[in-house]
């Protein structure tokens, strides 16, 4: 089994939770529950990647962090939503990122977003016609670009998880991230 196959098994449940939590596919998601959303993720993205992307280690692992970044989208979509986001709450608390490793395993998650987003993106233009010009800029991800972004992390992913005691790492980071989140947006 790859390690990829590994990872995604080992945070199926913890996923599957905040896929619950948030129900962004769903009949309940309306207009006022989606801006509160997206204004909840400007909170937790800002914070989460000022310290995620702060360590000068990602060079030697090929994933170049300012491609990556989402916070700039979701501001985007805070613009075109006419959302004053200087009022947005924080998050506070952070996942465990002590390690380049765990640091790794966040990342998977906030990657992995974008994949799902492209569904999203679609249930938002189709239900609440929102498009990535009028508040829907987060969940395009990298458009076009999405596929090829998140082989590429993947590939790399694979190339640092070089023995069992990173992989457990890197697993031990991305559920801290699923976990962090869901009690953010539990709030």
């Amino acid at each position: 089994m790859d390690f990829h196959a590994k990872l995604k098994a080992a945070t199926r449940s913890a996923h599957d939770a905040i896929d619950r939590e948030l129900d962004l596919v769903g009949t309940a998601l309306t207009a006022t529950r989606y801006r509160s959303l997206i204004v909840r993720f400007y909170g937790f993205y800002l914070p989460l990647e000022t310290v995620l992307f702060s360590a000068q280690a990602w060079p030697a692992t090929g994933i170049d962090p300012e491609l990556r970044r989402k916070a700039p989208m979701l501001l985007t979509d805070l613009q075109a939503l006419d959302i004053d986001f200087a009022e947005a709450a924080l998050c506070e608390e952070m996942p465990d990122m002590e390690t380049a490793a765990r640091r790794l395993g966040c990342i998977y998650v906030v990657e992995g977003s974008t994949l799902g987003g492209q569904i999203i993106g679609r249930h938002l233009r189709q239900h609440l016609g929102i498009t990535p010009q009028s508040g829907g800029r987060f969940f395009a991800g990298y458009a076009e670009n999405t596929g090829r972004m998140w082989q590429a992390f993947l590939t790399q992913l694979e190339a640092q998880a070089n023995s069992a005691t990173v992989q457990d790492d890197i697993v031990r980071g991305a559920l801290s991230t699923y976990e962090t989140l869901t009690r953010w947006c539990q709030r």
